[in-house]
């Protein structure tokens, strides 16, 4: 296969075009809930509402703990409702990335080392950062893999290239709708609080400047675009693939590993409702 050309430098940033502007097919995966998933969450929401491990939960204490719900059979139906509702959020916010994909697959030019280089960073940051909530350091984390020190970068790589031919295929086709964004757009596009963005640029502009925010921005409404106008079917996940799904979150969940790929997400448990205060021992299940 022959090699692409590099890309155009105009204005200061790479000038990428596609081989298509059409709209692009998807297919997304609605995750199938299993027994397990249900059992996990019913668990979750026991545990928040005060069971000890190692006691069981009678319907009597659900009635006193646990409010809206007067039984196991209930709490479980209320859990089992809440995750299968998750699953279809979860199904939705795969479009982009799929779509994103999609674009990526008709780019003419290659992806410069450069801009492969500075997404691998940005990776290396955010997984700094995972590991840090988790506790541990980065180094003592790659250790525990058995990841030989210096081979990280190298092993970042692929998603990196993935990421940034993503990137550029929004940018592409930003470009050729005519994108353009401004400061007010920030918060409804990047999902930030007005607070929040205000602080977000004050920190860019004394780092700077904004473009690297506008930028991310404009492709979040160019991927908009192409999502409301992909061409999406949706496939039920098989028994079989679930029950894989699971087996691996098991496995995340009982030491870190690192997400060199994206890994297919389980659904949250249902959690206590946040706010006021509350007596301890009465829990709210919330319901989403």
């Amino acid at each position: 296969m022959p090699k692409k050309p590099e890309p155009l430098v105009i204005g200061g940033h790479y000038r990428y075009t596609l081989s298509s502007y059409e709209p692009v097919s998807i297919t997304v995966t609605v995750p199938h809930l299993t027994d397990d998933e249900v059992a996990f969450g019913v668990a979750g929401v026991l545990g928040e509402s005060g069971l000890a491990d190692g006691e069981t939960a009678s319907d009597a204490w659900v009635r006193e703990h646990v409010s809206g719900v007067s039984s196991i059979d209930e709490l479980r139906q209320a859990v089992r409702a809440q995750l299968e509702a998750l699953n279809s959020r979860y199904a939705d916010a795969s479009k982009p990335a799929l779509c994103a994909e999609k674009l990526a697959a008709r780019l003419e030019q290659d992806v410069p080392a450069s801009a492969v280089a500075e997404a691998r960073a940005t990776l290396m940051d955010d997984l700094k950062a995972q590991v840090g909530q988790a506790g541990i350091s980065l180094d003592d984390a790659l250790a525990g893999m058995g990841v030989p020190a210096g081979t990280l970068e190298s092993m970042l790589d692929g998603q990196a290239r993935a990421e940034s031919e993503k990137d550029a295929a929004l940018d592409a086709m930003a470009d050729k709708l005519g994108i353009t964004v401004d400061e007010t757009e920030l918060p409804g596009l990047l999902g930030f609080s007005p607070k929040a963005t205000q602080e977000l640029v004050a920190q860019a502009r004394a780092h700077g400047g904004l473009d690297p925010v506008l930028r991310r921005a404009r492709r979040k409404k160019a991927s908009d675009a192409v999502v409301g106008a992909c061409s999406c079917t949706y496939r039920h996940e098989s028994a079989e693939e679930a029950e894989r799904r699971v087996r691996m979150a098991r496995e995340r969940r009982s030491g870190w590993t690192m997400p060199v790929e994206a890994a297919p997400q389980e659904p949250p448990r249902p959690e206590p409702a946040q706010g006021g205060a509350r007596p301890a021992s009465r829990s709210h299940l919330k319901l989403v």
